[in-house]
């Protein structure tokens, strides 16, 4: 009877292990190991989200991986991908058609510059964007900013562009 129940432990106990020791190698690969650009001249790459500014609402900080998105120059194609279970007031996982062009006028700490600046226009159409969603972007200080008129309560998101990573 002892030798049984010693004989069940230990198999109990070889199971667990071997469980444990399987894994999928996606949850597994370590961001930390992500290695950014430091002056990112192109939209093209893989971007981490970096930081949210949700107007009002505050301002969160994301783990490299937790929301990236890929933008493919030539085929005028970002590719949203999340890991997450938060809430997010960004882009649903997908890849979308998007195009790119300047606005002569842009709203800026409550009032009105004329300037040309460029504009992403993501061709988004749910419930929600009837005709797509439509940002301001620069790339300034390592950083591609996402911006919808955050000046006046709207959302602005940085990301930085990915160079490297050991996987």
């Amino acid at each position: 009877m002892k030798r049984t129940c010693v004989l069940s432990i230990g198999i109990l106990l070889l199971f667990a292990v071997t469980m444990n020791s399987c894994s999928n190698d996606e949850k597994d690969f370590d961001y930390k190991d992500i290695i950014f650009e430091d002056n990112p001249t192109s939209l093209n790459g893989t971007w981490h989200l970096m930081k949210a500014s949700y107007g009002w609402g505050g301002t969160r900080e994301y783990d490299p991986g937790e929301i990236t998105i890929a933008i493919n120059e030539s085929k005028s194609k970002i590719t949203v991908k999340t890991d997450t279970n938060q809430e997010l007031y960004f882009l649903k996982d997908g890849t979308y058609q998007y195009t790119t062009s300047t606005t002569r006028y842009r709203f800026y700490t409550y009032q009105w510059v004329e300037e040309d600046v460029p504009i992403i226009i993501i061709d988004v159409k749910d419930g929600f964007h009837k005709s797509g969603v439509e940002y301001t972007y620069s790339i300034k200080n390592g950083y591609l900013l996402f911006d919808a008129c955050a000046s006046a309560d709207g959302y602005a998101y940085y990301f930085k562009k990915q160079l490297s990573n050991n996987r």
